[in-house]
């Protein structure tokens, strides 16, 4: 746990969290370079981490990440969003007034703290999406279904642009909203909290909000991803899940039910068994199908 007392006065804090097994993992270096940016803007990095679980109890990934000034945790439970919680928990608890949640590997996202925590003055949960320039470093199927599935999210539920960019900004307000998640069922250990979270603050009467930054996907992970089947499929894995979930919610706007209905019947027949190719001719022929609604993908 971390000291109650020990982010008393401080404005914003960084939370993250991490799970490596291998020290020639590129986004290991990353979460270090990242580290030390925060440690360079004199702003604390909550690490959770699960590594040591997975590498037969070695600490390396703490100890490194430590050395470079993030409080690093032991993760109560591993897993995509109870690490995630647990982290920007911590900040809290710990007396921060704020919390940017990211992934670790983002490296320059301590270069934006400020115009966050600005944002953050006006709303509870903050969506921290990139700008055109900064989209355009994604891997191309990253860039493919993100932008599609950001402008799908617009359409039925309202949400800020690039929802799909995995940075959250929270207040204790907020933070309060994402306590609530279920976290530990395993239907929901994953990035649904996204924005299930965001959804059910704004139900409560929070103000939910966006913000584009320059936030360039590093290269030496784009050049890791690009054309790598098994990052594709993460991504084409991705979309399907997150929307499957979201668009079958009541909350769907209903004048966008249609867009709705369209992105659900083209993934209904997609499985864990069909080929990447088969993910990527039924998004081709989504994106043809929604161009009547509006979009167009550039």
């Amino acid at each position: 746990m971390a000291d109650n007392e020990q982010f008393s006065g401080v404005e914003v804090v960084a939370a993250a969290s991490t799970l490596y097994t291998s020290k020639k993992e590129p986004r290991f270096e990353l979460a270090l370079e990242g580290a030390e940016n925060w440690r360079n803007q004199n702003i604390p990095l909550v690490v959770v981490d699960s590594s040591a679980a997975f590498n037969d109890g070695a600490t390396w990934v703490a100890d490194a990440l430590t050395k470079r000034g993030a409080l690093v945790l032991e993760a109560n439970e591993p897993g995509i969003a109870t690490q995630r919680i647990q982290a920007i928990q911590a900040g809290i608890s710990g007396g921060a007034e704020k919390v940017i949640s990211l992934e670790p590997e983002k490296t320059e996202m301590a270069k934006f703290a400020g115009e966050i925590s600005q944002a953050l003055n006006r709303h509870a949960i903050l969506v921290i999406g990139r700008t055109a320039a900064a989209e355009a470093t994604l891997p191309s199927v990253q860039l493919h279904t993100e932008r599609l599935a950001g402008w799908t999210l617009e359409q039925t539920h309202d949400f800020p642009a690039d929802a799909l960019s995995g940075g959250r900004g929270f207040t204790a307000e907020g933070v309060e909203v994402l306590s609530q998640y279920p976290a530990s069922d395993p239907a929901f250990n994953n990035w649904i909290y996204l924005y299930r979270t965001p959804l059910e603050a704004r139900e409560q009467g929070l103000s939910i909000g966006g913000i584009k930054v320059d936030l360039l996907h590093p290269d030496s992970m784009t050049k890791q991803e690009q054309n790598d089947p098994a990052f594709d499929r993460k991504r084409y894995n991705q979309f399907k899940l997150q929307l499957d979930y979201l668009l079958t919610r009541s909350d769907v706007d209903p004048v966008a039910r249609p867009i709705a209905d369209a992105i659900l019947a083209a993934m209904s027949g997609l499985t864990a068994e069909s080929s990447n190719a088969e993910f990527e001719e039924q998004i081709d022929r989504l994106e043809d199908r929604l161009a009547v609604f509006g979009y167009r993908y550039e």
